[in-house]
């Protein structure tokens, strides 16, 4: 099933868990997006997200396997430290 998270609408109070994993780090409103999935649970519902983040312990990343990945990120318009927001 396809799903445009930014443009199709969910039912307002439909589910009782939500979970999107490498998700809204790839949109372009991310913001939005979030929006939509807290309006999407019912009252008492658990919103799971798991994203990008590879700024580890607000520590700058210096190793190259990681510099390489998330220069790759950066090029495909993800952002890599969506997690950590």
């Amino acid at each position: 099933r396809r799903h445009d998270l930014l443009r199709e609408d969910l039912p307002d109070d439909g589910f009782d868990l939500v979970h999107a994993r490498l998700v809204l780090s790839h949109l372009a409103d991310p913001d939005a997006a979030l929006a939509r999935l807290q309006r999407a649970l019912r009252p008492g519902g658990t919103l799971v997200l798991e994203d990008f983040e590879f700024a580890a312990g607000g520590e700058p990343v210096t190793d190259p396997p990681t510099l390489k990945a998330m220069r790759a990120l950066v090029r495909a318009s993800v952002d890599p430290t969506l997690g950590g927001t």
